[in-house]
């Protein structure tokens, strides 16, 4: 029985690992004011830097991901209007990256 569950136990670690391992990095911005970050897909305990690009001053940190390779940041002095075009890259330790591009609105007028 024991080794019944050692082996449940050990085939769950095995198919998390390859779960997180199998999906691809992703980054959102989920709050502009002030700007707020999710990324998700990096392993856990991953160093990841975490850049937000834009016309004017950039921001860039880097946190360590959850347990589940996901990390929430907010850049608390950096603000965002709907006609602000920005980038946000997120590269993991293990040079997993997600990006995200966003162009300012249409009703900004800006090509």
């Amino acid at each position: 029985v024991a080794s019944s569950a050692l082996a449940v136990a050990t085939c769950s670690v095995f198919a998390d690992a390859a779960s997180v391992a199998g999906t691809r990095p992703h980054v959102a911005l989920v709050a502009v004011r002030p700007v707020a970050v999710v990324a998700t897909g990096f392993h856990a305990g991953e160093r990841v830097r975490v850049e937000v690009r834009r016309a004017g001053p950039n921001a860039r940190r880097t946190v360590r991901a959850g347990e589940h390779g996901r990390l929430r940041m907010t850049f608390a002095t950096m603000r965002i209007s709907r006609c602000d075009a920005i980038s946000i890259v997120a590269v993991g330790s293990s040079g997993r990256r997600a990006a995200l591009h966003r162009r300012p609105a249409p009703a900004c007028g800006v090509p």
